[in-house]
């Protein structure tokens, strides 16, 4: 038997007890059959209020849910995640300051743009972070905690979705300062919830390696995350917001009829960045260990190679 040969049978052997072993002996890997006793559709979601984030865990299956049920979900049973049965919501203070950050970028782009040939073509990045805004604004908005952008929240969104229709400079600086009125909006029209989509795929998408990208870029060192900490935190309670608030996007991927996928790979998005983000924050705290926070980021990354292989093929934008 040649090397390569022993080489592919030891690993299809590995493969085979990895798989054994992650599975309860009381479980059978055949899907069970749903019955009628279990619900025609999923439980409401709200990111942060009376009603719990939807639940992980299989039609029929529960978990023990706490009496502080408002700020905490139910995560998925996986071998690739923490065991816990429940997983804190990010704070809004994780958030709010998200927005100014977002701001930012959305006028430093208008200044790389200054001069553009090609402008619907460069404007990818001005597209890609008014989204992301849209979706930071829709986690606020639905909030029961307060926070400056609660009641500006459907305002931020609707302005945000005018950055996406500009075809030259002068229509995207209108439209960002547009967006940065909104910021002091008392009220919008929009009704917000998880069940509609607030963000275009594509640039969402875009937003989510990029992110992913500064996250790691503080995490390659503990020096790194003593420095930059706050932007681990930050970045991956957006994450977050991005997981839960693409499911309504299913349609849109390379796979639409692929909806229970997606909502999978959604949520698996969603439960490990909330898991970084708690990571993070305890680091902060003095109450976690680097060596923790780097293996929260190595789930959230195995979330992301999981999504790929289904929904996405080829290079992933960075920055």
């Amino acid at each position: 038997m040649t090397m390569l040969k022993k080489t592919i049978m030891c690993v299809l052997f590995l493969t085979t007890l990895t798989a054994s072993a992650c599975q309860k002996p009381s479980e059978s890997s055949t899907p069970e059959t749903p019955t009628s006793e279990q619900p025609a559709s999923p439980p409401s979601v709200s990111f942060d209020g009376d009603e719990q984030i939807e639940p992980m865990f299989p039609a029929g299956e529960t978990a023990p849910v706490p009496d502080d049920a408002t700020t905490l979900l139910q995560s998925r049973p996986n071998p690739k995640f923490a065991q816990d049965a429940t997983v804190k919501l990010p704070q809004v203070d994780d958030l709010v300051p998200q927005v100014d950050v977002y701001i930012g970028k959305l006028e430093k782009t208008l200044e790389d743009l200054d001069g553009s040939v090609r402008f619907v073509d460069d404007a990818d990045v001005l597209f890609r972070d008014a989204n992301t805004l849209a979706m930071i604004a829709l986690a606020l908005g639905l909030s029961k905690e307060d926070n400056p952008y609660k009641k500006a929240a459907p305002a931020i969104i609707e302005a945000a979705h005018k950055v996406e229709a500009v075809k030259n400079l002068d229509e995207a600086t209108q439209a960002v300062a547009e967006v940065k009125k909104a910021l002091k909006a008392e009220a919008g029209t929009n009704d917000l919830s998880w069940d509609k989509k607030v963000a275009s795929l594509k640039p969402i998408m875009k937003a989510v390696p990029n992110i992913n990208t500064q996250v790691k870029r503080n995490l390659r060192t503990e020096a790194a995350l003593k420095k930059g900490g706050r932007k681990v935190v930050e970045g991956a309670a957006v994450l977050a917001v991005i997981g839960q608030g693409s499911i309504p996007n299913a349609v849109d991927t390379i796979k639409p009829d692929a909806v229970k996928d997606w909502k999978i790979q959604c949520l698996e998005l969603r439960d490990a960045a909330l898991e970084l983000n708690r990571a993070a924050s305890g680091y902060e705290a003095g109450k976690a260990k680097f060596e923790e926070i780097q293996a929260a980021y190595e789930r959230l990354s195995d979330s992301c190679d999981s999504c790929h292989k289904i929904f996405y093929a080829g290079e992933l934008p960075t920055e």
